[in-house]
């Protein structure tokens, strides 16, 4: 029988390294839009490097506790004119600047109203460029009114899943005795951060960046950099 390999995450704005190196190893990949949003999280924001250091790219949003990630509104569409413009101020001189602003640009372009919906376009766009074969679901689709373990192990079960990629968090909340009795194995994210060409060398090398500043910087050997961290 043919391995069946799921991993699970809520969609985030322009996500870190590690998001990717998880899903780049999975058959199906679901976007956990349906799950409480998490505020002052990277649901809505994430980091780019200047020539002074870190700089957070931050979505103005609308949200009340308890709304789930796929409720939220942006606040002020005008942020993503500003954010094309600080990639350009930073980027512009990095070896891919112009390839990959032909990716986000159209995005960043459109008249979006909810969160989910910018962070899931851009997720998509990622991938596609990182040439992940995958498929991409989002939760709200199974219709599976769960929590916690319970939840990550009904979307596995639905989907047909052999076995389940976890981050580390995974560790703390899953039931690994109800996944062994529903026959999926539980591996646990084993990522190992690394060094690769950044701008700014008199910065120093800047870990837990967005996926984008590798991009911008070697390209299509994205893909090669993260996955021979596997």
């Amino acid at each position: 029988m043919n391995r069946k390999i799921i991993t699970i995450h809520q969609p985030q704005y322009l996500p870190w390294i590690p998001y990717f190196h998880k899903v780049l190893q999975s058959d199906i990949f679901v976007l956990l839009d349906d799950v409480q949003f998490q505020k002052n999280g990277v649901q809505n924001r994430n980091q780019i490097k200047t020539p002074q250091g870190v700089l957070w790219l931050t979505i103005p949003v609308k949200q009340s506790f308890g709304q789930r990630i796929n409720e939220v509104d942006i606040a002020n569409k005008n942020v993503f004119g500003k954010h094309k413009k600080t990639l350009e101020l930073n980027y512009s001189k990095s070896p891919f600047y112009s390839e990959i602003m032909n990716l986000l640009t159209p995005i960043f372009d459109k008249d979006f109203g909810k969160l989910v919906e910018i962070n899931n376009e851009i997720i998509i766009e990622l991938l596609s460029y990182l040439e992940f074969r995958g498929e991409i679901i989002l939760s709200s689709q199974l219709n599976i009114n769960l929590e916690g373990s319970e939840r990550i192990l009904e979307i596995c079960k639905s989907l047909g899943a052999s076995m389940y990629i976890s981050g580390s968090g995974g560790k703390d909340y899953l039931n690994l005795e109800s996944f062994g009795e529903a026959n999926i194995e539980v591996i646990f994210q084993d990522y190992k951060s690394f060094e690769y060409p950044q701008l700014y060398a008199q910065a120093g090398f800047v870990k837990d960046l967005s996926v984008i500043d590798l991009l911008f910087n070697v390209g299509k050997q994205s893909k090669a950099w993260i996955t021979k961290r596997n």
